[in-house]
């Protein structure tokens, strides 16, 4: 029990609730449990080349959620281009870091080149996105459109049947 009393314990809880909420605040909003920001890009890449191929029958049911899916993206990808948080900068065969000796695994803010590929590529996601949205509800318009005319000849074909019902002679 005196180690309860101790200032120690204090100061362990309180770095431990920092070190938790650091990771959490890394997480990129919408990424699952465990996946990495870069695994949670690769994922909304595969998302928006899928929007593309959204059945028109359920296009309705999910274009909401890939719309909220991809506003939670870009407006993360945002706060990394601004800067607003830390971030791994990667060359072709090894991360890029500030200092001499610190590890493989150091983070740092964008330098100015970075950033503006960093809005780059955000443009291009967003270009991608915007143009495969764009396919999709032109399918799904034009289903409805087809379905819409079906429903006018069918209501065509009953008016006409009435007509002829009604002036038919016995």
């Amino acid at each position: 029990m005196e180690f309860m009393r101790s200032p120690f314990l204090g100061l362990f809880i309180t770095c431990l609730f920092c070190v938790i909420g650091a990771r959490a605040l890394a997480q990129a909003p919408g990424a699952s449990q465990g996946e990495s920001t870069f695994e949670y890009t690769k994922r909304m890449y595969r998302e928006v080349e899928g929007l593309k191929n959204i059945a028109p029958e359920v296009f309705a049911r999910d274009v909401d959620r890939f719309r909220e899916q991809m506003e939670r993206y870009v407006f993360h990808k945002k706060r990394v281009c601004n800067g607003e948080f830390s971030t791994f900068a990667l060359a072709p065969n090894e991360a890029i870091i500030d200092t001499v000796d610190a590890g493989p695994h150091m983070q740092r803010k964008l330098n100015p080149e970075e950033k503006k590929l960093c809005f780059k590529e955000l443009k291009a996601f967003q270009v991608t996105y915007i143009n495969n949205l764009f396919t999709s509800r032109r399918r799904y318009l034009e289903y409805l459109h087809e379905l819409r005319t079906r429903e006018l000849d069918q209501a065509r074909e009953e008016a006409l049947n009435s007509i002829k019902r009604s002036f038919a002679w016995p």
